[in-house]
């Protein structure tokens, strides 16, 4: 089967798949030798014993087994937790090349010190996932944002131009009120200076908080009715 003894979870729904192993009785002769060529000789023993393991956990193929039934296996090999961690060490001080044959073999040799070494990375990769996956939380809202800044944009620029267009009506419509002296304003005055007709207080304080220079009331300087019509003016004629 493709039982294993531990599988590390990793960011994107992979694995990283680990046998363990507890080696081995020439090691255990090894260390506990006291003549120095009992010791060489237990020694390569022991060395044969490490990648016999290696081909046979090879041979496995664990991560191939897991891809068959459709879970992912990053990377495509096996690491293989040498316990005691001086076992390996052992090892690996006799013959260098054993990594490199494991690794050839699709198996990464690990210890103790080493696959802690592993898990803190794996813990690492973990958090720069939860961190990609807020930023992308976090691209989406700032894309929403963005796209209503635009539209307030669009509607803004439309409001501002309907008040710039309003506003240049209203500068023409002012011109006919009070812009020179064929305007209603001056003519309006000149009827008054004739034939008063005031506003009332809440209309004359409005008419002059927009700067309208009439009151409804004769100016100053306006001549009586009758030396502009030669008589009085009609009684209640703007009444």
């Amino acid at each position: 089967g493709k039982r294993v003894d531990v599988q590390i979870a990793l960011p994107g729904d992979r694995w990283i798949v680990v046998d363990s192993k507890t080696i081995f009785n020439h090691y255990a002769h090894y260390f506990n030798a006291q003549d120095p060529k009992e010791k060489a000789a237990f020694l390569a023993e022991h060395v044969k014993d490490v990648k016999k393991t290696i081909k046979d956990l090879s041979a496995k193929k664990y991560y191939k087994k897991f891809q068959a039934e459709g879970d992912k296996v990053q990377p495509d090999y096996t690491l293989m937790f040498v316990y005691p961690e001086s076992a390996l060490l052992a090892a690996v001080e006799a013959d260098p090349d054993i990594l490199n044959e494991a690794w050839k073999n699709n198996i990464a040799l690990v210890s103790a010190t080493s696959l802690m070494s592993t898990l803190k990375m794996v813990s690492k990769l973990w958090d720069i996932d939860k961190q990609h996956e807020y930023m992308e939380d976090f691209k989406e809202d700032i894309l929403k944002l963005v796209e209503k800044f635009n539209d307030f944009l669009v509607n803004f620029a439309k409001a501002e131009n309907a008040v710039a267009n309003a506003a240049d009506a209203v500068k023409v419509a002012r011109g006919h009120i009070d812009g020179n002296r064929g305007a209603f304003l001056p003519v309006a005055q000149r009827i008054v200076d004739i034939y008063e007709v005031p506003l009332t207080k809440d209309n004359a304080r409005l008419l002059k908080r927009m700067n309208y220079d009439y009151t409804g009331h004769k100016s100053k300087n306006a001549p009586a009715a009758k030396e502009l019509t030669g008589q009085e003016p009609p009684k209640g004629l703007f009444e």
